[in-house]
């Protein structure tokens, strides 16, 4: 497990650095006065630059080699994270929110193509596991940083920006000969939508969730008058969620019919926000509700993922993650959008008011699509993924 470290501590140094600032950005537009859908469209500008980065430059990585690519994208990402602060502009803003987003999805491909590459083939499932809680744990760490950086002074973008140029250490020290990988084709997303919509589906509103949370959630409990200290405790507390609850919720899923369990996590995700909206003077409440919305939202992916597979040779999963991909990418740039309108239009409130219709409408759907002919039971599972993938390298651990 040792080749592995030099990768997983850097990528877990990303991890706070882009989490925290993630929240941040949308905190600051809303001290500032920004409109709700501004700071929706910044979050798409993100999502978008991190779908691009986590395709694009497979051949560049390629080429260069990963530590070379690593310094390059880390160097694009620390610049992208400081120049935030010069030119306190919302088209500029928007601009570098798509560069981070860029740098980091390039940062994830340059990372998961090393891991899932020098992994021996009896190790690869525990690689996947300590990858993720490192990811969640590098969240949920950045999540506290609020409780002990200024929003209001210069450190909020330095502290970030210098976390990722510390991320380079660990790999420019390294003696690991990093890996060499194919590009594979890509298979027809129309088909694998039409053979498997309800994997399709929840993969798409499961990036929708995610990133709106991701976006708005922060302007939410600001919007609430929470103090600085309170507000890094809640905005960690759904990450933590996903660090007790993805793994076991994932080999539950092995065990019970798969389309079942991701309306079970919608219908209890509903009455997590419901909880949220109705506690959220209570601190302790809010923080069980919170709680539970991280343990549902982070899940319904790798389940829908592997729901999705099930339905797929295993020859061809290489291009069922990639269309996957594609869903969540695409989730995850409408979502803060369309919410960030709905709370502008509406109430602050109006945030969960979409999700819940979004997640309403998803176990609407999981459930009917039983009756659908592409309906395919869970006769013949594939074992359960447990990593909230970012780029294609991911199925190389095949």
């Amino acid at each position: 497990m040792h080749i592995v470290f030099s990768p997983l501590v850097s990528i877990g140094l990303v991890s706070i650095a882009s989490t925290f600032f993630t929240s941040f950005v949308s905190i600051k537009l809303e001290m500032i006065g920004a409109p709700q859908w501004l700071i929706g469209w910044m979050g798409g500008a993100y999502y978008i630059g991190m779908l691009l980065g986590s395709h694009l430059p497979a051949k560049f990585v390629l080429r260069v080699g990963h530590i070379r690519a690593y310094a390059f994208f880390a160097s694009i990402l620390t610049v992208a994270i400081l120049s935030q602060y010069f030119w306190n502009i919302y088209v500029s803003w928007g601009i570098t929110r798509f560069l981070v987003g860029y740098a980091l999805g390039a940062l994830y491909l340059v990372i998961e193509s090393w891991l899932f590459n020098l992994a021996s083939p009896e190790k690869k499932g525990a690689v996947i596991g300590l990858y993720t809680f490192i990811l969640y744990l590098g969240s949920f760490v950045g999540q506290i940083q609020f409780r002990y950086i200024d929003l209001n002074s210069p450190s909020a973008f330095i502290i970030p920006a210098g976390i990722v140029i510390l991320s380079l250490f660990p790999l420019s020290a390294t003696r690991t000969q990093y890996p060499k990988f194919d590009l594979h084709g890509t298979f027809n997303m129309f088909h694998i939508i039409k053979k498997a919509p309800v994997g399709a589906w929840n993969t798409l509103m499961s990036g929708l969730i995610i990133s709106t949370s991701h976006v708005l959630l922060p302007v939410f409990l600001y919007r609430f008058g929470f103090a600085k200290d309170a507000l890094a405790w809640l905005l960690a507390v759904p990450i933590l969620g996903a660090i007790c609850f993805q793994y076991p919720l994932g080999r539950a899923s092995d065990f019970v019919d798969r389309r079942k369990l991701m309306i079970s996590l919608h219908l209890v995700m509903l009455a997590s926000m419901a909880g949220i909206v109705l506690f959220v003077d209570q601190m302790l409440w809010l923080g069980v509700a919170l709680f539970t919305f991280g343990c549902m939202f982070y899940s319904i992916y790798p389940i829908a993922m592997a729901y999705t597979c099930d339905n797929f040779p295993k020859e061809q999963y290489f291009g069922v993650i990639q269309t996957l991909l594609i869903l969540y990418g695409v989730g995850s740039i409408i979502g803060p959008i369309l919410a960030a309108y709905c709370m502008q239009w509406f109430h602050i409130n109006a945030l969960f008011w979409f999700l819940g219709v979004m997640s309403l409408g998803s176990a609407i759907f999981s459930y009917l699509a039983r009756f659908l002919p592409a309906y395919k039971d869970d006769e013949h599972k594939t074992e359960f993924i447990n990593a909230e993938a970012h780029t294609p390298i991911l199925t190389d651990i095949d």
